[in-house]
Parts: C-alpha cells; structure tokens; sequence
C-alpha cells in the first residue's frame, strides 16, 4: 500500500496550464496543450476551463466540447490496476465547497465540505494507464476556483477473484454493439457471437447492469457469458475519455478474454472528440491491452470490418492506415489478432459487388418499421451480415483457445438452434430461434410458479408480456399434428411484477356497415381475466364524450362465438 502525508506529497505536486487555444488545421481540430510544471504548494488550487472549439466550415457535427483542468494535480507513476483510494482533505476556503473528485480526466467521486471541514474521501478507481493523476473540480460551477489541502493519501491495490469459467468481454462501436428491436434489422456481430461459440447457438440474453448505458448487453448459457461492452459513435479515444473502459477494467478477471476492435470512428478526422491519428492508435490502444494483461485476462486486437467498398471485382480492405497499425503492433507486443479487415475483404470478393449487398444495411423504403424511407449504409450490418461476420470471428477466436468451441452451434436435426431470451426492461422475455423446415407453427410452453401456460407462434419471435418468476421455456415445432424439433432455455431472473387491471387482446372484428341501414354490426373479442366475473361493453361518441350500454357479457361466453 502506498500511504503519503502532506509532506511526501508536496513532491509530487504539477501545475497544468493551457495557454493557447486550440485551432483547425487541414481540417482537423488540435485541443489546447498543457504545458505542465513541477511545483511545490501546500494549497491544492483548481478550477476547470470547458470550451466547444468552433465548427468547421457551417458543419455543426464538428464542434466539440473539450474541459481542461487547471491548477493543482498529483501526479504519481502506478500500474494499471484497480485501486482503493483514500484522501484526508481540508476545506481552506472561507465558503462551503461542492467538490468532484477527478482522476485521469475521469470522474470519481463528489464530496460537500463545509466551511473549515476535514473530511475522509474513499474511492475505487480502475487504472488502464501507468499513471495516477488527481486533480479536483467544482461541482456546480467548474469554471470556479476551488482550495483545499490534501493531508493524507493511501492507494491499495485490489484483485477480483477469476470467474468459475472464462467470460469473453467485447469492446467495440456500432459494428459489433447490440440494438434494440426498433433499430432491427441493423445488428452488431457482437451481438450474434454467442450463436457460434454456445451449445446449440443459444442463449439468455440481459442487460449489463454494471455499465452505465443501456445497450451494453450479457450473453450467457450455463458456464458461457459473453459481455458485449461495445457501443456506436466511439472510436479507442472516447471510449476511454467516457469513462467506458474504466468501468470495462472494473469487471475483466483473470482468464478473461477481452476483444479490442476499433478503427471506423478513429479516422473520422471531423470529428474532434473521437478523432485518432494513425500515428497515435496505438498509444490507446495500449490502455486497453494493459488493462486486460495487468488483470490477468487475455487481450485479443481485431481489425475494423470493411466497408461495402470494390477495387475492382476485389473488396476492399477499410481503414488501411489503422489496420497495419494494429497489426504491427499485435505482432511486436505478441497479442493475438484476428485480422476481421481482411477477413471482410476476402467475403466481398466472394459474394461480389451485388450479392455482397446482402449484409449490409441496405433496403429500399418500406421495409422495416425502424427505416421507412430506406437505407443505403455501407458500413452497418444486418442481422444476417452480423451472423457471418460473427462466424469469422467465433472461427478466428476458436483456433486461438480453447474454452470457447467453435461450432458449438451443430445440433441434431430434432432441436431447435439459435433460441434466445432477452429480458427487456425487466418486465417482458423476447424469444428468437431459427426456422426449423417445414414446420407450420410453433408451440411455446412457459414453466413456473407451479403452472405450465401455452402459446401459439406463427413466426420464429415470441414476446412473454407476463412472465413469471425465473420462467422456462419450450418451444416446439410442429408441421400439422407432428412433431417436428424442440429447445427449451431458462431465465434466472425476477420481474417487476403490478396489479393488472387491462383487459388484453381486444379486437374488432366481423364489421358489416351494409346488412341493416344506418347500423353497424360486429364481433368482438378479447383475452378472459382470471379475476372478472362480467363485463360490459359500451360505445362512445367521440365528439360529444356520451357513452352507451351495448350488452354485458358474462366471463364463462367469452370464449363462446
């Protein structure tokens, strides 16, 4: 443990300047930089300059916002691990003091000293660089300067005990990142890896309550997980500036597996807050590496996947500049890497230009909800191109250890693959599974709370608006009477569960406008509530808001015609 007073600290004491403004050249935006001075001070003085460096040309997507921290910051060299931190402080200002707690230009604590307090400040912190730089801000006007004197600092190092079986941890952008059924059918090939690496393809599928947005997703079968960390519009620079690989390090264990992809968002040199020059990927790309090697898990680079792009009949291998940076870099520091560039390059060629339009997002108007004008992107993927990238990977991965199979998808022809269960927003389970041939409908069974309660399916998706408590399910496919495959997976999860008072599955249906003048006629019908004795039906005028009895229908006619 690393324990200093006020005294062994004042050697390692900085003062971090910006003097000079940041600027455009040849359309790339250079923030302002620090010019760092060693100093010796018993007053920790602070504040923090936030400024959005202006648009390029009339482009409002080219503004930035950047904060720098000036003052006072302790610098001290560390190793990339995670860490309990304690601070003794004292308030030396003649006011109260709202005060966050700032460590690598990442935010980690907030703490409220009043006037002359002393207090204690306990935090964790998840280093993925080899230094510990600690600086402070004020919380509700940054630009404010703060005081106070740091009286003690203790810094221990912490572990995580291994997983009982190795977790494959994904850190990536929108090629590889989860989406939401609205945004189907554009899926990330993280998103479909568990079809190839897990028995039968299939998988429980949550969100992952440790990260701190809400498309981080776990994957996980028995003694398989995967955790897919990865999310769109970030490159390897404002993953880490987001605090993403911070809380990313917090989790990896030993043995993990931790696979590192970037490079599409790094070369978009518009974009100031994510831009990354090819001559300094690999300083970030380092972070991630350490992190994972000083946790005792298993760093693994992947290139950027090609775009939809042809030099001639021959596809194109994207992101050249990034791509041979990771792969010198892979090579010198001896880091597997699957070279999904190439790998991408090699499948276009092989489709050919038309066919290879296939995998990614491109529809005319009309066909999906989520898209009603149509897309044409040639850098997203479908759910059917992320399953094959998803293969090249889960194919590269599995010749590269030997905890995860490849092909563990092969099942025999009587069960049903690639059944999937994703929770969503707590309340309702989401069932996939691939068509099985010939089968005309399915049969999904929920088990649990002592019942077993059956559903029809006429397509390969099933939404459970109701589940119960840690429910499993069978789902069975049929052509006629027959019995064709089954599948069945279990959900280990508690759902928010509230009085229901709706009547559910109510639908208008038999309208004749033409038998009875200036009459309408028509069958109704809807789902029985297992608590309603009768029901009464009324129409009402929606101009006027007056409302009439038409009938009242006893609970034992409502399954009657």
């Amino acid at each position: 443990m690393l324990d200093l007073n006020e005294v062994d600290l004042a050697a390692h004491y900085w003062n971090y300047q910006y003097p000079d403004s940041g600027g455009w050249r040849d359309d790339i935006y250079y923030p302002r930089k620090v010019t760092a001075i060693k100093q010796q001070v018993t007053d920790f003085k602070f504040s923090t300059l936030v400024e959005q460096n202006p648009p390029l040309g009339d482009d409002t997507a080219t503004i930035g916002t950047f904060t720098y921290h000036l003052g006072v910051h302790l610098r001290l060299k560390a190793d990339p691990e995670n860490y309990h931190v304690t601070l003794q402080v004292q308030n030396t200002m003649a006011t109260d003091q709202s005060l966050t707690v700032i460590v690598n230009e990442l935010e980690m604590a907030t703490v409220v000293l009043n006037k002359d307090q002393a207090d204690t400040i306990y935090f964790d912190v998840a280093l993925t660089q080899p230094v510990f730089d600690l600086t402070f801000s004020c919380t509700d006007e940054p630009a404010n300067i703060g005081c106070l004197q740091l009286k003690g600092f203790q810094m221990e190092k912490y572990h995580l005990k291994a997983a009982r079986f190795p977790r494959l941890v994904i850190a990536s952008d929108s090629t590889a990142q989860t989406y939401t059924v609205a945004e189907s059918p554009q899926t990330g090939w993280g998103a479909m890896l568990y079809t190839w690496l897990f028995p039968k393809g299939s998988a429980v599928i949550t969100p992952d309550t440790d990260a701190s947005y809400t498309l981080a997703r776990v994957y996980q079968q028995g003694k398989y997980q995967i955790i897919n960390k990865s999310i769109g519009g970030r490159s390897s620079r404002s993953f880490i500036n987001e605090g993403k690989l911070e809380q990313l390090a917090r989790q990896l264990r030993p043995n993990d597996y931790l696979l590192i992809q970037w490079g599409d968002n790094d070369a978009t040199s518009y974009r100031p807050m994510r831009y990354v020059a090819p001559n300094q990927f690999v300083d970030y790309l380092k972070q991630y590496v350490d992190a994972a090697r000083f946790r005792g898990a298993k760093p693994i680079l992947i290139t950027p996947p090609s775009q939809h792009k042809f030099d001639g009949d021959c596809g194109h291998i994207g992101f050249p500049a990034y791509r041979q940076a990771m792969i010198e870099y892979a090579t010198s520091e001896n880091i597997p890497c699957i070279d999904l560039g190439q790998l991408t390059a090699d499948l276009l060629t092989k489709y050919g230009p038309k066919l290879s339009r296939s995998l990614y997002m491109q529809f005319p108007a009309g066909q999906y909800p989520g898209f009603p004008e149509g897309v044409q992107d040639q850098t997203h993927f479908n759910r059917y191109g992320a399953k094959v990238l998803a293969q090249l990977v889960a194919r590269a991965f599995g010749q590269l250890q030997r905890d995860y199979e490849y092909g563990h998808n092969k099942s025999s022809s009587e069960a049903i693959t690639e059944l999937s269960a994703e929770v969503e927003h707590s309340v309702q389970v989401r069932l996939r599974w691939l068509p099985v041939e010939g089968a005309d409908f399915y049969r999904v069974t929920r088990i649990g709370n002592g019942e077993q309660v059956e559903f029809t399916a006429l397509g390969t998706v099933f939404v459970d608006s109701k589940p119960c408590q840690n429910p499993k399910y069978q789902v069975k496919g049929y052509q006629a009477e027959q019995l064709l495959a089954t599948a069945e997976i279990a959900v280990p999860m508690t759902f928010t569960s509230t009085a229901d008072h709706s009547i559910a599955g109510i639908n208008v249906y038999e309208i004749d406008r033409d038998t009875f003048k200036n009459q309408i006629s028509f069958s109704l019908r809807f789902i029985n509530h297992p608590n309603v004795a009768q029901y009464l039906v009324y129409v009402t005028n929606q101009r006027t808001r007056e409302r009439r009895l038409l009938g009242r229908i006893r609970a034992a006619e409502v399954n009657q015609l």
